[in-house]
């Protein structure tokens, strides 16, 4: 059996771990009733709320700043604003928010015409089933080309659900035809 000359150290005498620095983002700005400012910063990837006096951040930061904190518990020890991460973060958000109010771009697919319904107004639409996923788009038939059928495949081009452009490709349409024919007679013929 060993024995330590090491005497024993209660949890209240261990050291306290070194503070981390960690990333914030300034989430807002808040005015108390006493006319005080304070920061809320929202702290590491769970992005823990704490409230900081304003004048304990770097001068002239603002909301939406990314800063490098060093915390004690839930007080701040130091900040620094992160300009390459304040930077990134904003282009991030300009990427989203523009693809976002994208105008949709002209996509060229395969379509087929599914079937012909009739609207309450008398009009008749074209159900097509577009590209490999067989996407359902309503089309006012006098937007195909004339004497298209029910089965007919078609070359179109769509902007979003806007059919800009469609030509009957006769030999798909043939070769699918050729095709079921084919299924048919095999298990029937």
């Amino acid at each position: 059996m060993r024995i330590s000359n090491k005497p024993e150290v209660s949890y209240s005498q261990q050291p306290e771990a070194k503070p981390q620095t960690q990333k914030a983002c300034i989430d807002r700005f808040e005015k108390c009733a006493d006319g005080r400012v304070l920061a809320v910063i929202l702290v590491g990837d769970e992005e823990r709320s704490i409230d900081v006096p304003r004048e304990q951040l770097p001068a002239g930061a603002k909301e939406g700043d990314w800063l490098q904190v060093v915390l004690k518990g839930d007080k701040l020890v130091s900040a620094k604003i992160d300009v390459k991460e304040t930077e990134a973060r904003k282009q991030e958000i300009q990427d989203l928010f523009e693809s976002v109010l994208e105008q949709p771009k002209t996509v060229s697919s395969k379509a087929c015409i599914d079937r012909f319904e009739k609207t309450a107004d008398g009009k008749t639409l074209a159900v097509l089933l577009v590209g490999d996923e067989e996407k359902i788009v309503n089309v006012p038939l006098e937007k195909l080309p004339a004497g298209v059928k029910e089965g007919d495949w078609l070359k179109v081009e769509l902007k979003g659900d806007e059919l800009t452009g469609a030509t009957v490709d006769k030999k798909e349409t043939e070769d699918r035809r050729n095709w079921i024919q084919k299924l048919f007679d095999m298990l029937f013929g």
